[in-house]
């Protein structure tokens, strides 16, 4: 696995929720790279909890999302914003048990649309939740113009 740089972590630059490590209360997502996959590595605390010891849907939900971005991010050097969800709750996501797996590979890239299979498996590699993500992908000028998009050489 090779690590994905995130160039959106900095003092200066903004908080997002899931993916920045400026954010105390965040997500403070970290990504790499594998084969086609984009994955993400995340131990789940319970103050992220819906039922005791569950990790609420949305925030799997945030999990999901953020990491199909971060494939349009860092392999197709674009960036996008979500037209849909479709989201499979499998199993539960135990906060306590463990780090978890988010895994996200493309399905499908065609007139701006990405579709991305998204995945997340809990620390014994069950497969928890299972999502289709459907983004609307920017050109490079309208990335770097409309989102101040860093650019693919930076991640």
């Amino acid at each position: 696995m090779k690590p994905i740089n995130n160039p959106f972590s900095s003092p200066k630059a903004n908080k997002c929720f899931a993916c920045s490590s400026e954010n105390a209360f965040g997500l403070q997502m970290k990504f790499y790279h594998e084969d086609d996959f984009v994955i993400c590595k995340w131990e789940p605390k319970t103050h992220f909890d819906g039922w005791k010891g569950i990790v609420h849907g949305g925030i799997q939900a945030t999990l999901i999302d953020e990491t199909g971005e971060w494939y349009i991010f860092s392999k197709l050097g674009r960036s996008a914003v979500t037209i849909n969800l479709d989201i499979r709750y499998k199993n539960p996501v135990k906060s306590d048990s463990g780090e978890i797996l988010i895994k996200a590979r493309l399905i499908e890239y065609s007139k701006k649309i990405a579709n991305i299979e998204i995945m997340i498996f809990d620390a014994n590699d069950n497969l928890c939740t299972k999502a289709t993500g459907k983004y609307f992908v920017y050109s490079e000028k309208e990335s770097i113009e409309k989102f101040d998009f860093p650019g693919i050489d930076k991640f």
